[in-house]
């Protein structure tokens, strides 16, 4: 038995944003419960914006990519914008590679970040 650890925690913010922070790492165990989180935060009807804020993941493989990509077009059918915050530089390169930072609005919030 591997160590299948990750862990979400939903903030609702003011006018209508919702903040997922994931932590852990995504790959083809965790990958289904990130792509639930996902639509667990979009199911709210005061949702505007799901910021999916992966700054706690160190692994990303293409699982959660399609996580990501089904979760933007699942917002994009309910009229919410799905942005990524804080991807740490493996996740955000492997994001960079598949041409998702662009599409999903790849940002880094962090404060103090660089």
């Amino acid at each position: 038995m591997g160590r299948l650890m990750i862990s979400f925690s939903t903030e609702h913010q003011e006018q209508g944003v919702v903040v997922l922070s994931v932590i852990g790492e995504v790959d083809l165990h965790t990958g289904p419960e990130l792509r639930s989180a996902v639509r667990a935060a979009l199911t709210d009807p005061q949702t505007r914006q799901v910021r999916v804020d992966l700054a706690g993941v160190s692994f990303m493989d293409s699982t959660g990519v399609s996580a990501l990509v089904g979760g933007h077009g699942e917002a994009q059918e309910r009229g919410i914008t799905l942005v990524v915050a804080n991807p740490q530089p493996h996740v955000s390169k492997v994001l960079r590679i598949v041409g998702l930072d662009k599409v999903l609005g790849v940002t880094s919030d962090s404060a103090g970040g660089g």
